[in-house]
């Protein structure tokens, strides 16, 4: 004898109403794995940062010679455009250009979105072979523009000290060594 099972499969109410709930999961669900996404970026780009600024003075002080970061142009000479590839070498003679005696330690690569800018104050973090910043010091700022600014300054004294910038002002953006907001891309 042949039976029929009823209730196997959905009715058309079940199935419209299984896809709205999706929609409406999906529609608060991407974005908010976005911010999260680009939060984890964020604090994974600010760390990288500052370990690489603590490496560059640490090869300094272990190799007994002085170590420059800053962008390269064409020419390896430094310039201005801190969203650039930036290039950690021993500066011989303290020219701020890679020259054939000098060599690259490594380097960080340039930014690759519109919602990143890296500033510095100068042209150069330099490092003297004692660790010592010299007269290169001041703020190197990272900021990320979303749905949120949010960023991180790293303060340089003049005895080569590296130390995050605070929010002082609770705006959530730390401030500059001279009490100013970092740059943030417009």
């Amino acid at each position: 004898m042949l039976t029929i099972r009823k209730g196997q499969g959905f009715v058309l109410i079940e199935l419209i109403i299984v896809v709205v709930i999706s929609a409406i999961i999906a529609t608060i669900g991407v974005p908010a794995l976005q911010r999260f996404s680009h939060s984890m970026q964020v604090q994974r780009d600010i760390t990288q940062l500052s370990m690489n600024l603590r490496l560059a003075r640490a090869q300094a002080l272990q190799h007994t010679n002085r170590v420059t970061l800053c962008p390269l142009d064409s020419n390896g000479q430094c310039h201005n455009n801190w969203n650039a590839r930036l290039s950690v070498f021993f500066d011989q003679n303290n020219n701020h250009r890679i020259d054939n005696e000098d060599q690259e330690i490594f380097n960080i690569p340039a930014v690759s979105s519109d919602q990143v800018k890296r500033d510095f104050n100068g042209s150069v973090i330099s490092f003297a072979a004692t660790g010592f910043a010299g007269f290169n010091t001041g703020s190197f700022s990272y900021c990320f523009k979303g749905a949120i600014e949010t960023g991180a300054v790293f303060i340089i004294s003049r005895i080569g000290r590296i130390r995050q910038g605070k929010d002082n002002n609770n705006d959530g953006i730390p401030e500059t060594a001279g009490g100013n907001a970092i740059p943030c891309p417009s």
